[in-house]
């Protein structure tokens, strides 16, 4: 009697065993293939991040020149043009692009109404304060431009770009 219930016993470790066994084999199974869809997720939102910032360099490209040859309209235009690929894309940009995108908006739009405005006034101690305020605005979104440049340069890990002038 005590070598069949010690057979019984052996018998019930083997079963054990081996549903242990399996449940651990595909434990490991369930976790690497959950692993490798974390990771393939990650990849594609890296390589659709990569075409993202490479639009975004080339449209802050667009709008410093545009700025430079002092054009509110044109800039205006260029973030208009675009606004459907930056609603689209918002969520794979940094968030002070984005918070920069929406700001220089908003400062051309003050910009253009205090040019409108300017246009219409005769008063010349007024039209000097709204000069000095276009001024501001312009130096503003300048230094917006700039930052959202450089925050995806930063993301991408690019050198800032430094314009070198001439001195006499």
């Amino acid at each position: 009697m005590c070598l069949r219930y010690d057979m019984i016993k052996e018998l019930l470790f083997v079963i054990a065993g081996g549903f242990c066994s399996a449940i651990g084999g595909f434990a490991a199974i369930w976790y690497q293939a959950k692993k490798a869809r974390k990771t393939r997720f990650e990849e594609m939102i890296g390589e659709q991040q990569l075409e993202v910032y490479k639009k975004a360099l080339s449209l802050i490209d667009r709008i410093q020149t545009v700025l430079i040859q002092g054009v509110t309209d044109d800039v205006l235009k260029v973030l208009y043009d675009n606004g459907e690929w930056f609603s689209m894309n918002q969520i794979l940009l940094p968030h002070t692009f984005v918070e920069n995108w929406r700001s220089i908006r908003l400062g051309l739009r003050s910009l253009k109404l205090r040019e409108k405005k300017l246009e219409a006034m005769n008063d010349e101690s007024e039209r000097g304060k709204i000069i000095d305020e276009v001024g501001a605005i312009e130096d503003f979104v300048q230094k917006l431009v700039d930052e959202a440049e450089k925050a995806l340069r930063k993301e991408l890990k690019l050198p800032e770009v430094k314009i070198k002038k001439w001195k006499k």
